[in-house]
């Protein structure tokens, strides 16, 4: 079984994609507020036997639900802001007013994100989920998508495997 990440996410990374499906690749994951979402879901569903997964993301682009809804996970530009880190120091040194509201708005936007995926799929379609960067890896964003499993019929949330590293640039 082979996956690649960011289906719909630009044109290009989307026919790249779709080019490799006459390879090995039998699997992609759909970023729901990708620029081209549409493109990608129209392409996807002329295509046989293949998975598609629900790649939440909170990192880059606009969300899926209204601005004004979640104004702590968007900057002044109305793109999201939280890097994988400063969201997990967000929540774990955030007042519990704080983590309450940012838990609420992560909820909202991850339930927007399952929305138009699944209302673009055939009814009982079950969803597969996974995230762009990770971030569904951080314990409270696990536990909200966990929460939403029955609501959207997920059926696997992906559990990385792949060993962590950091890269230190060394100054010369």
């Amino acid at each position: 079984r082979s996956h690649a990440d960011d289906f719909g996410i630009t044109k290009s990374v989307t026919e790249d994609i779709l080019d490799c499906f006459n390879g090995p690749l039998n699997g992609t994951s759909i970023i729901p507020n990708g620029y081209e979402f549409d493109y990608a879901i129209s392409q996807f569903k002329e295509l046989d036997n293949k998975r598609l997964s629900v790649h939440i993301n909170f990192l880059e682009g606009k969300p899926v639900t209204e601005i004004d809804q979640v104004p702590m996970l968007v900057g002044i530009d109305g793109l999201f802001h939280y890097s994988f880190f400063k969201l997990m120091k967000e929540y774990y040194l955030g007042s519990r007013k704080t983590k309450i509201n940012l838990i609420n708005q992560l909820k909202l936007e991850a339930s927007a994100q399952l929305d138009k995926v699944k209302k673009s799929l055939p009814d009982g379609t079950a969803i597969s989920i996974d995230s762009h960067q990770y971030f569904h890896m951080l314990p409270f964003l696990f536990k909200i998508l966990v929460q939403l499993r029955n609501e959207y019929n997920i059926s696997y949330i992906r559990i990385p495997k792949e060993k962590i590293f950091f890269y230190l640039k060394k100054e010369t």
